[in-house]
This record gives C-alpha cells, sequence and structure tokens, in this order.
C-alpha cells in the first residue's frame, strides 16, 4: 500500500490532463490577445490552483518548426508552443548546454528548419540532457527558429544551436 502511495505522489498529474490544462490556456489567450508572457504565467497559476503543483514552463512564438522533448506541451498554429513540467531545484548547466548545443549546430549544419530542430533537439537531448541537468530527474528542452522566447519558473535558460533558438529546464519526472 506505502508503494503505490508512492508512485501516485511521484505522478500525480495524469499527462493528458495536464496537456489539456495548457490547451486550454493557449485557445484562451489567442481567442483574447493575451501577452505570451502573461499567457505562461497564467498556465502555471492554473497547475496549482487546479492540481496543486509548481510547474516551470517555456514558450516560443515559433509554431513552424520547433521541435521540443515533453510530456507536457501544445503546438498552437498562429501563435506558439508551450511546455511545461514538474518544478524541480535544480538549475540548467549553462555551460554544458551552450557546449552540447553549439555541438548539436555543427553535427546538424547540413540540415534546414524543423530538421534542423529536430536532429538539434534528438542531439542534445542524446549527449547532454542527463548532464546539463544533473540531480534532476529528467528535462524538457525545446529548439525553435529565431522567434520570441520566455520561460518562467525555476533554473531554466537558453543557448543557441547553430542560429536556432534552445530552451531547456529541469524537471522533476
Amino acid at each position: 500500500m506505502l508503494f503505490l502511495f508512492l508512485i501516485q505522489s511521484i505522478y500525480a498529474i495524469d499527462d493528458s490532463a495536464a496537456t489539456s490544462l495548457i490547451q486550454q490556456e493557449i485557445l484562451r489567450c489567442k481567442q483574447y490577445s493575451i501577452h505570451h508572457e502573461t499567457c505562461v504565467d497564467n498556465i502555471r497559476s492554473s497547475f496549482e490552483a487546479r492540481f496543486n503543483v509548481h510547474v516551470t514552463c517555456a514558450f516560443t512564438s515559433d509554431s513552424e518548426t520547433v521541435y521540443a522533448r515533453t510530456w507536457w506541451g501544445i503546438v498552437e498554429p498562429n501563435y506558439g508552443m508551450i511546455m511545461c513540467g514538474e518544478l524541480t531545484y535544480v538549475a540548467v548547466n549553462q555551460s554544458i548546454l551552450n557546449s552540447v548545443s553549439a555541438e548539436a549546430g555543427s553535427a546538424c549544419s547540413g540540415q534546414s528548419g524543423y530538421d534542423f530542430n529536430v536532429c538539434a533537439n534528438d542531439y542534445i537531448n542524446s549527449n547532454g540532457g542527463a548532464r546539463f541537468c544533473a540531480g534532476a530527474r529528467s528535462w524538457n528542452l525545446l529548439v525553435a527558429a529565431p522567434s520570441k522566447g520566455y520561460w518562467s519558473g525555476w533554473g531554466g535558460a537558453y543557448s543557441y544551436a547553430g542560429s536556432s533558438y534552445v530552451t531547456a529546464f529541469c524537471i522533476y519526472r
């Protein structure tokens, strides 16, 4: 019985419920022309109010070529992408993220647009995620074309893979 309680405590939110919350909020933000930063902060508040869970979230206005590694995220055409994850107090190691992002830029240099972002995201995940979020259970990562970007929560970081923007934060999962 104790084991079951621990599992439920660690994974308290169903992925589909979390994704649904993000989708509802993005649609509301898009409908009422709510600024992206405010939308992200509203989503964080909604997670706290509805699920009693603190989250870190990130946004990019790139809805065409963005590629992300996340369990809770939505791409909304003509608005952007928002991803969230359960907050952990482990900050991204900026120097490791910068290094592996630069390596990804070189490794994927023969690609462009969406294909480049997929390649860079996969490269960074395979070669650096566990290092730039050492001490955390997991991480969220998005790679997007140059666009407006924002993160809110704890310990996130930005970097570049070629000319693409990289946003990462550590999560408890």
